[in-house]
């Protein structure tokens, strides 16, 4: 399950490399790393309270994955960039 999650945890941020161009090689990154800063730009993450997920203010991105399933009440109507 670990695996898993640390699988999609990846792919995640792949997609949020390409949507602001980094190059940053995000298999090095681990997963509580983001809430302290930001992987991209390595500026401080931020946390928003209505969706439960950090994110970056200068890199308008979220640094967490939405729940798999719509039945989260913090993420199904996360909107695409945070800000």
């Amino acid at each position: 399950m670990k695996k898993k999650v640390e699988m999609m945890f990846k792919k995640f941020l792949e997609e949020q490399k390409r949507m602001i161009g980094s190059d940053v090689d995000v298999s090095q990154i681990e997963m509580g790393s983001v809430s302290e800063k930001c992987p991209f730009c390595l500026s401080e993450s931020s946390y928003d309270y209505q969706y439960d997920a950090y994110y970056c203010e200068k890199c308008n991105i979220w640094l967490e994955p939405k729940c798999e399933g719509d039945s989260c009440k913090f993420c199904k109507n996360r909107p695409l960039r945070p800000l």
